[in-house]
């Protein structure tokens, strides 16, 4: 990916370039001329991708950002912890099934599950099958 200061870079070229095509004698140097076009329009169409590209970089990490401030968000005004585990708030207390602590740290939010087993029933994330075993407070909606 090309960066700001490549698409700069490109720009200054061309601007050199320009300063040179004034000083030719087009009359004497005639393919001089033709030559210093030619790197001229590739400099400034160089420095036109290079720009688009980071422009189109900035985009994405402007996107990524607002990706994350919106889970930061969430995190903050939408769910509370109670012994290691989120919920989803209500009322200013906690309602529902605890949410998976390693899911959640990645950003997703997905209730745990009970599950059956030959020793009892476990709380199970159906993401990533983390087991949290038959400790994982509950409140009800």
């Amino acid at each position: 990916m090309t960066t700001i200061a490549e698409g700069i870079s490109a720009v200054s070229t061309a601007l050199g370039i320009v300063k040179t095509l004034r000083e030719i004698d087009r009359g004497v140097q005639e393919a001089e001329f033709k030559l210093q076009v030619a790197n001229v329009t590739s400099a400034l169409a160089d420095a036109k991708v290079a720009l688009v590209e980071a422009q189109e970089a900035a985009r994405l990490q402007k996107e990524e950002l607002e990706k994350l401030r919106s889970a930061v968000r969430y995190r903050e005004e939408e769910t509370i912890k109670v012994q290691g585990f989120l919920f989803r708030k209500q009322d200013d207390g906690p309602r529902g099934k605890a949410f998976c602590p390693v899911c959640s740290d990645e950003g997703r939010y997905i209730h745990l599950r009970i599950v059956p087993t030959k020793d009892g029933n476990v709380n199970k994330c159906p993401r990533c099958n983390s087991n949290y075993g038959w400790q994982v407070p509950e409140f009800t909606e």
